[in-house]
């Protein structure tokens, strides 16, 4: 694969776990308000969406696209070497969930916040890492067999 595409499917790539990760973030946070709080309350739970959303992506969208950057970059000359999808997922679930993993452990190095507060967020950190990355791969995937057609 040639620099000029693999970098351009990284920056795709860092823009896509950039958005979709502040996404999820946004939604785990309005999730678990529904589960604290009372459901029929729209109106409150899409506010929480929306205000989890922005403090989600303030600290998290830089952080997606730097790991979805280095993930595609990684992650584009193996689809196109039609490696299997099955293979390619179950090693962009690894990685995005070991990528997701290094966000609360950088967030206490710099200072963000308490680590207890920090690591409790791992899980929820771990489980964007995975569905941005098997969701990476397949769009990634996708796009690489369409170029290929055309």
């Amino acid at each position: 694969m040639e620099t000029k595409r693999r970098a351009f499917l990284a920056v795709l790539g860092g823009i896509f776990c950039a958005v979709a990760g502040s996404l999820l973030a946004g939604l785990a946070v309005a999730l678990i308000g529904i589960i604290r709080g009372r459901p029929e309350d729209i109106t409150r739970t899409g506010a929480l969406f929306f205000m989890a959303f922005v403090f989600a992506a303030i600290p998290g969208a830089p952080f997606g696209f730097i790991v979805g950057l280095f993930g595609s970059w990684w992650l584009a000359p193996r689809v196109a070497r039609s490696v299997s999808a099955s293979r390619i997922a179950l090693e962009s679930a690894g990685i995005g969930a070991f990528l997701g993993a290094t966000f609360p452990l950088i967030a206490t190095v710099l200072g963000w916040g308490p680590f207890r507060n920090l690591v409790s967020v791992l899980p929820v950190c771990i489980g964007i890492g995975i569905l941005c990355g098997v969701t990476l791969a397949l769009l990634m995937r996708k796009y690489l067999l369409h170029l290929q057609l055309n």
